[in-house]
């Protein structure tokens, strides 16, 4: 300005000599005393999100993050979770889910002690 030096607001960067600030990219933070572009980055993601090439990305359904996470961590077999999870905690018992079921059945010749055949059926094929 014309009256000397004034410091960039948050967000916002400056060359030497120049005469307004400069915002950073998108979702893009500077580095305190910052003169380029170069000098933006991205700021730690928040749980639930993890960091990708561009940005923070929110973590799909079934999965869950902490904060700073370059990954989304899946629940355990069994379990969901809405996207955006920020912990294991977030994870249920998929009750949605059906749980596979067997029938058993034994052959013994005459009734005599044997060691014995078992056979296992699947309740969605109807053939032993």
């Amino acid at each position: 300005t014309d009256s000397g030096c004034q410091q960039c607001r948050e967000k916002t960067f400056s060359g030497p000599g120049a005469s307004s600030c400069t915002s950073c990219p998108e979702g893009m933070v500077p580095a305190t005393g910052s003169t380029s572009k170069d000098d933006c980055y991205y700021a730690p993601c928040l749980a639930g999100t993890f960091m990708t090439n561009t940005g923070c990305q929110q973590c799909g359904d079934n999965t869950f993050s902490g904060p700073g996470a370059s990954s989304c961590t899946s629940c355990p077999d069994g379990m969901v979770s809405a996207a955006g999870s920020i912990s294991i905690d977030n994870c249920d018992k998929d009750d949605n889910k059906e749980e596979t079921k067997y029938s058993f059945k034994t052959f013994s010749p005459r009734n005599k002690p044997h060691l014995g055949l078992l056979l296992v059926s699947n309740p969605e094929e109807e053939e032993w």
